[in-house]
């Protein structure tokens, strides 16, 4: 553990040569907590997300997706598995490309609304802050939140967990490796713990690229 903390502090202040920081990075994440029912909510492929128990969530709970694109398995997935116990926003920058991946969510409680996240309300540019969106929707708190915003994550979340209490925060991370330690630091110090991870082979293949260079 010791090991670990010195590599995550050398990473985060810059002290590894950039060829070696996503190798040192990789090979330092391990799950911090255990989860004997994780399973796989959405597809398999890019998009989904691994869950700690998403039948045992309780009823009228709230969930937050963030980033949905034109892939609406994950928020399916989690109604089918947890029998409808939350209702779902889902939220993008744009509207999705094709109809039909919008058609049902209304009948599985999950309510879409084209907006960006970001850190305040704005007409002009289309941005909602979260936590805005919770006040109007009357919660207090979120079971799941589930973010692919492609790098508005180091802006929107810090201060997110700093007001707000989240049970499960299910996220795909962009960025160079210091940005990410800084943001798992940041969500070590309020409490939460690492309970599943992996490598998205989309990223991988730029990182090969970029040394192939």
């Amino acid at each position: 553990m010791e090991a670990r903390v010195d590599a995550f502090r050398l990473l985060y202040e810059q002290k590894v040569s950039a060829d070696e920081e996503f190798p040192v990075l990789y090979n330092i994440l391990v799950p911090e907590v255990f989860c004997p029912s994780a399973v796989r909510v959405g597809q398999i492929l890019d998009g989904g997300k691994w869950a700690c128990r998403p039948w045992a969530v309780p009823k009228n709970c709230a969930v937050y997706s963030l980033g949905i694109d034109n892939d609406t398995t994950f928020e399916r997935d989690f109604q089918r598995i947890s029998a409808q116990q939350c209702r779902i926003y889902a939220y993008d920058m744009k509207r999705p490309m094709f109809p039909e991946v919008l058609e049902g969510l209304e009948k599985l409680d999950i309510h879409f609304r084209e907006a960006k996240i970001g850190l305040r309300d704005s007409k002009v540019e289309n941005t909602v802050s979260l936590e805005n969106e919770m006040k109007r929707h009357h919660h207090g708190q979120i079971e799941v939140l589930k973010m692919d915003i492609e790098g508005a994550e180091f802006q929107v979340l810090p201060p997110l967990v700093e007001r707000i209490r989240i049970c499960q925060i299910l996220i795909e991370l962009h960025g160079l490796p210091p940005k990410v330690v800084g943001l798992l630091m940041t969500l070590g110090d309020r409490g939460y713990r690492l309970f599943s991870h992996e490598l998205t082979g989309y990223y991988l293949d730029r990182i090969s690229e970029k040394y192939r260079q």
